[in-house]
């Protein structure tokens, strides 16, 4: 089969879900659930040596859920890129998992973990044929996400905690993009700028 898959990042409400029905060029990673599960305990049961080894490095198994979700999404880009064809866009994908666990680290945990998140990210980066970062202002985050009629988890915080929350994502997406030459578009009412 003739497959990549980027992955597409950002902050919530900063037009991904947009961006993919303005580029007809992409398709949309959509899989069915059997096929999510099969994968999920497949990556699982394959990649307990690795996911093992973080939770010893910390003494903890509080990241066992974040660690599963990062291999299981590598798995879904290697099986997509053998039996789907054309250019596949992953949105919430490998980045946005390794993000989420980087970011309930403590700094202590960070250098604890340091050569396993290394190993973690260059995973990611062998696999993914490219990522889309999408970047947006904070508060313009935030405005739209409360605007939302979809629920989400920071219209359950205080402004001030969802901004901090934020403000935790977008730094950690500017080094992702750092680290992977990320195409950077910016995004304002909806359109797309490089």
């Amino acid at each position: 089969m003739n497959s990549y898959v980027k992955e597409i990042y950002g902050l919530p409400g900063s037009g991904k879900s947009t961006f993919v029905r303005k580029h007809p060029e992409f398709t949309a990673l959509q899989l069915p659930k059997s096929f999510k599960l099969l994968v999920f305990i497949w990556a699982i049961l394959t990649e307990i040596k690795a996911i093992t080894k973080f939770i010893w490095a910390l003494r903890s198994t509080k990241y066992f859920r974040e660690l599963c979700f990062i291999h299981y999404k590598l798995k879904v880009i290697s099986t997509v890129k053998k039996h789907k064809n054309g250019a596949i866009i992953y949105d919430q994908g490998p980045l946005y998992s390794y993000v989420l666990l980087k970011k309930k680290l403590d700094s202590i945990q960070h250098e604890q973990s340091k050569a396993q998140l290394e190993d973690i990210i260059s995973k990611i980066e062998s696999n993914l044929d490219g990522s889309i970062y999408l970047v947006c202002d904070v508060n313009t985050s935030l405005s739209r996400v409360l605007n939302r009629k979809k629920e989400h988890i920071y219209k359950n915080m205080d402004i001030e905690e969802a901004v901090n929350d934020l403000m935790k994502w977008e730094t950690e997406f500017e080094k992702i993009n750092e680290r992977l030459s990320s195409k950077r578009l910016v995004t304002e009412n909806n359109v797309f700028m490089c």
